[in-house]
C-alpha cells in the first residue's frame, strides 16, 4: 500500500473516530445526569404531585438552571403546572403555570411514578425521562432508562395496566 494511501486511511479512521465520540458525547448528557442524580426521579414525581396536588405526565432533567433539576409537568385540576424538584436534594425549587394546557393527556389510571418503578425494573436501570402521549385516544407513556452498561432503552408502558408494550435501545436519543 502506498503512504499516501495509508495517510488517507488514518484520517478516515481517526475521523470517524471523533465523530462518534462526539455523537456519543451529546447524546448521553441526559443519561448521565439521570445516573448521577442523588434523588431518584420516583421520588421527585411523588413530592411534585404532593406539592401541587396535580398528577405528574412528563418529567426530564432540566440543566439549564442554576441548579440541575427534575422538570415534571403536572395537571391540576385541568391546567398545567411545572414543578422542579432538586436532583441533589430531596426539595422544590420552583412552581408555576403553564398556559399549554393542550399538553395534558387523556386520564391513566397508573400514575407516572408507578410506570417509572416498571420501566426502571424492567431494564434494571434508572430513569432519566418520561412522558405520556398527548393524544386524547392514547394512554401509552415512554420511559428512558439507562443501565450500568450505559445502554440506553425506551420502554413504552400502557397508562391503563401499567404492563410494558415495547423496549427497545435507543440508538440515537430519538
Amino acid at each position: 500500500m502506498k503512504a499516501q494511501d495509508l495517510i488517507g486511511v488514518a484520517l478516515a479512521s481517526g475521523a470517524l473516530l471523533f465523530s462518534v465520540a462526539a455523537f456519543a458525547d451529546g447524546y448521553d448528557d441526559d443519561a448521565r445526569q439521570g445516573q448521577s442524580a442523588k434523588v431518584s426521579m420516583v421520588e421527585a414525581i411523588k413530592l411534585a404531585e404532593d406539592h401541587v396536588s396535580g398528577r405528574a405526565f412528563q418529567v426530564d432533567i432540566d440543566d439549564d438552571r442554576f441548579e440541575m433539576a427534575y422538570e415534571i409537568e403536572l395537571e391540576v385540576q385541568g391546567r398545567v403546572k411545572e414543578v422542579w424538584v432538586s436532583v441533589k436534594e430531596l426539595k422544590v425549587l420552583e412552581v408555576k403555570s403553564d398556559d399549554d394546557d393542550d399538553d395534558i393527556p387523556k386520564a391513566r389510571k397508573v400514575g407516572l411514578a408507578k410506570l417509572v418503578e416498571t420501566a426502571q425494573a424492567h431494564k434494571g436501570g434508572k430513569a432519566f425521562e418520561a412522558e405520556c402521549d398527548d393524544d386524547r385516544w392514547d394512554t401509552t407513556c415512554e420511559v428512558s432508562v439507562v443501565t450500568s452498561k450505559n445502554e440506553v432503552w425506551d420502554i413504552v408502558l400502557d397508562g391503563e395496566s401499567g404492563k410494558v408494550i415495547s423496549s427497545r435501545i435507543d440508538k440515537d436519543d430519538d
